[in-house]
């Protein structure tokens, strides 16, 4: 009996001791991020993001620039939902343009989480559903699309006229999904909730309350990663030095080179690519380049006073890069980027 009684003492010791490391260790990071986002001209750090494998990157990114915002009204941060955002793209949007089979959207394209957080509202992540309920929603949303998709093109084929094919399973794929939506809007929870001890009716009620109707200016650089010119990046890096001097943050979205990113915490072009602009159209068109958005968060500065390195949050948790931050060289940046908003 002593010896059992021992031996659970032993394993009770070796378990406290793992989690006093563990929280010993987050701390020192966290403190070691925090001193570092004081050196280098950056806003406060309050969550990592972690967009769990979905492709919500544009909806983590937007929520992060507008919780600064909610802070700035309300005296706390609260930390919003991207999935709210989420997955009303891939349903309340539905009726008017495309219908999405994820909880995804084009990387690049943020200001899309901020028109649907004007139409439905914010809320706190911690009001809306566990990571599992998310993951039986988009599992059970994504049969039944498959279902509709099978069931218009099988529709269509029975009628056998080439010419009307495409029109016919269209016209009976759109009928399937509308009801889809109504299904699955009805599962997604838009009740009232309470924040530090106030009363929201709902999403849309905390977000007028909090920000009132969302403003945004987006510099489009498309064709930036083509032939930057350097009077359009000045304009670009100024804006963003004098938006995060005012403890605001915007977003950035990319092209983003999966060949070229490593997790070091530092995204750089190399530079045997830096003066090859035929090199960086083909990355960019390569099958292997995707598209991603982030939150910028500061900047450091070179002997001249220049920006020589932008600091991200990513969505990808605290595994990533530094703590869940990076910093980009201006030849990445110069060359991939697609977009930068900030609120107005």
């Amino acid at each position: 009996m002593t010896l059992g009684y021992q031996s659970f003492s032993f394993i009770m010791l070796i378990q406290k001791t793992f989690i006093f490391l563990s929280l010993f260790f987050s701390l020192q990071a966290s403190a070691v991020c925090d001193d570092l986002l004081r050196r280098i001209n950056a806003v406060a750090v309050h969550n990592i993001k972690d967009q769990c494998g979905y492709g919500s990157c544009w909806a983590q990114a937007a929520v992060s620039v507008l919780e600064r915002r909610v802070a700035s009204r309300l005296g706390f941060h609260v930390e919003l939902s991207a999935t709210y955002l989420a997955i009303y793209n891939v349903l309340g949007s539905t009726k008017k343009a495309g219908f999405y089979t994820d909880i995804s959207y084009e990387g690049s394209r943020v200001v899309k989480a901020f028109e649907i957080a004007n139409s439905i509202g914010i809320m706190p992540k911690s009001d809306f559903m566990g990571d599992s309920e998310i993951e039986d929603f988009v599992w059970m949303l994504k049969q039944d699309v498959k279902k509709a998709e099978e069931e218009s093109i099988r529709s269509a084929a029975e009628i056998n006229q080439p010419d009307t094919f495409r029109e016919h399973a269209y016209e009976s794929y759109r009928i399937q999904k509308d009801e889809i939506v109504d299904k699955y809007l009805s599962f997604v929870p838009r009740s009232s909730f309470v924040v530090n001890g106030k009363h929201y009716s709902g999403p849309l009620d905390f977000k007028q309350q909090t920000l009132g109707e969302i403003r945004w200016r987006t510099f489009d650089l498309e064709e930036f990663g083509r032939g930057l010119v350097e009077g359009q990046l000045k304009r670009v890096l100024l804006k963003i030095r004098e938006v995060l001097d005012k403890k605001e943050s915007l977003t950035g979205s990319f092209y983003w080179p999966r060949d070229l990113l490593g997790n070091t915490g530092f995204v750089f072009l190399p530079k045997n690519l830096r003066d090859d602009p035929e090199a960086i159209e083909k990355i960019i068109t390569s099958k292997s380049t995707g598209a991603h958005a982030v939150e910028i968060i500061g900047y450091e500065l070179d002997e001249t006073d220049n920006i020589k390195h932008i600091w991200m949050r990513n969505s990808h948790g605290e595994d990533f890069g530094f703590h869940g931050l990076f910093k980009m060289d201006m030849h990445f940046f110069k060359a991939f980027v697609r977009q930068v908003t900030h609120l107005l």
